[in-house]
């Protein structure tokens, strides 16, 4: 399961230049709980998160992956590991 967060909600509200009372009526909740969301104090429900990506015109399973990379932690270690990896001189000599 993914957790979507406010900063997610809010990024995407701004791009459509909306505000919270535009989103919540579009969405058929108040603006209190759109604005719990965009604040983490709860998350929207699926059907909602589908809806406000669809609104807002953000490709769905992009954010997903998005979201699912930023929340698993080995995911980070694999990222940690490719830049450890990256940043390994090739060109010093072997002093043994």
């Amino acid at each position: 399961m993914f957790n979507v967060r406010g900063d997610d909600l809010r990024r995407m509200r701004v791009r459509k230049r909306k505000t919270t009372k535009q989103m919540a009526n579009y969405l058929g909740v108040s603006r209190a709980t759109y604005e719990n969301w965009e604040n983490d104090v709860s998350s929207p429900k699926v059907n909602q998160f589908i809806q406000i990506c669809a609104y807002c015109s953000r490709d769905i399973s992009i954010l997903i992956q998005e979201i699912i990379g930023r929340d698993d932690p080995s995911s980070i270690e694999d990222q940690e590991e490719s830049e450890e990896i990256e940043n390994t001189d090739d060109t010093s000599e072997y002093k043994g």
